[in-house]
């Protein structure tokens, strides 16, 4: 683009030529108003810094109790991937209006019922599950749980063939949790953890 003075008029023109020449003309008063607005315009937060802010608060506002029931701490946490993915995926995207929506009625929530209650909770793991098969992510801790569990079932056999149940389950116990540990960490590293 050029920029053009135009003579005795106080104008300037910015000549663009794509495809076909094209003149507009930008007067002083609409210069000095467009310069004005933006002197004007505070910075833009985004939408994962807004919502980070509004789970603080409320983190501040309940108690440690009401916290953990409401895993906010989760939440901080889904957000923060749904954000990341909300560029590239449409639901990812619809999904940051109900987290939205969730905080936004969550001081409600304490006074209404315990089907509200569950349906909030609901919300969350449709979002996580969304998370979960979509974009292959899991939720910290799944690995360890299924390895113990595991690991404890295979204990079991293996204590009833020794004769000795307790030792097998410590045993299984004991390997699962190192393998469960193991793949939980490596899906941190490959950054799979919600």
């Amino acid at each position: 683009p050029e920029i053009i003075a135009l003579p005795k008029t106080g104008s300037f023109c910015v000549a663009l030529t794509h495809r076909s020449n094209l003149l507009t003309c930008f007067f002083p008063s609409v210069i000095r108003f467009l310069t004005d607005w933006l002197k004007t315009m505070t910075p833009f937060k985004d939408w994962l810094e807004e919502t980070n802010e509004k789970i603080a608060k409320h983190k501040k506002s309940f108690t440690k109790a009401e916290s953990r029931k409401y895993r906010l701490d989760f939440l901080k946490r889904v957000t923060k991937r749904v954000d990341e993915f909300s560029s590239v995926c449409g639901e990812c995207y619809q999904y940051k209006g109900e987290i939205t929506n969730l905080l936004n009625n969550l001081e409600g929530l304490i006074q209404l019922s315990p089907m509200a209650i569950k349906d909030y909770r609901n919300k969350i793991k449709k979002i996580v599950g969304h998370l979960r098969k979509k974009h292959k992510l899991i939720p910290a801790g799944t690995y360890t749980a299924i390895g113990n569990g595991a690991g404890v079932a295979l204990g079991t056999s293996l204590g009833a063939a020794m004769d000795n149940i307790g030792a097998g389950v410590g045993i299984g116990a004991g390997i699962g949790f190192a393998i469960g540990a193991a793949l939980e960490a490596k899906a941190k590293k490959d950054g799979k953890i919600i």
